[in-house]
């Protein structure tokens, strides 16, 4: 018996080294292409930023409110706070994607403006959520709404809205938030459509 097995665990241990050489083979190409890639992307021209269409927050057609709730006052007035700011969506590209786009040297502008776009994603998220559980369907529609025409990827955004959708009978909604989801360009795509199927 150990005779026969003999063979076998040898062929089996040169098969080990093989796919372990040939993994460490491929982690190094991959390593080698992005390094040049990164190097590549560190050279381009900027581009000018002011040419970019920033999303601008309508406040004039947001509905915002006077309110003594400290929550929801907090909420609005970081969101006027943003709308003061250069917000770009960069979701879905990575960080030499990016050099290679608008340029190595508008790199740290760009981050900033894509983290304004991320806090902007949030605070209308926290936003149109608080609205809903307080029975403001409404409004929490044209918030979740304007959320949804940014490209926003928070997964809470398309479901709240689907459950007013829901509440409405207003199934064509649903098919059509189902739409403007399939063009995300995130990871979080898939999850976005997984949970909108539950509606």
């Amino acid at each position: 018996m150990s005779i026969i097995l003999l063979p076998i665990s040898i062929i089996f241990a040169f098969w080990i080294a093989y796919e372990i050489k040939k993994t460490k083979r491929n982690q190094e190409e991959n390593s080698n292409v992005f390094w040049q890639k990164e190097r590549g992307a560190n050279f381009v021209r900027p581009i000018d930023l002011s040419t970019l269409e920033y999303i601008k927050v309508p406040l004039d057609h947001l509905p915002f409110k006077k309110s003594t709730d400290e929550t929801l006052c907090e909420i609005q007035d970081k969101i006027k706070e943003l709308a003061e700011k250069k917000i770009f969506n960069l979701t879905g590209l990575s960080n030499t994607e990016i050099k290679y786009q608008y340029g190595a040297a508008n790199f740290d502008k760009l981050a900033t403006y894509d983290q304004n776009f991320t806090l902007l994603s949030r605070n209308l998220f926290k936003w149109g959520s608080y609205l809903y559980e307080n029975g403001d369907f409404s409004e929490a529609q044209t918030v979740l709404e304007y959320a949804v025409s940014c490209k926003a990827d928070i997964s809470g955004i398309y479901t709240t809205l689907s459950s007013i959708y829901q509440k409405q009978g207003n199934y064509s909604k649903i098919n059509e938030l189902k739409e403007q989801a399939a063009t995300l360009n995130t990871l979080m795509k898939d999850s976005i459509l997984k949970s909108l199927n539950q509606f």
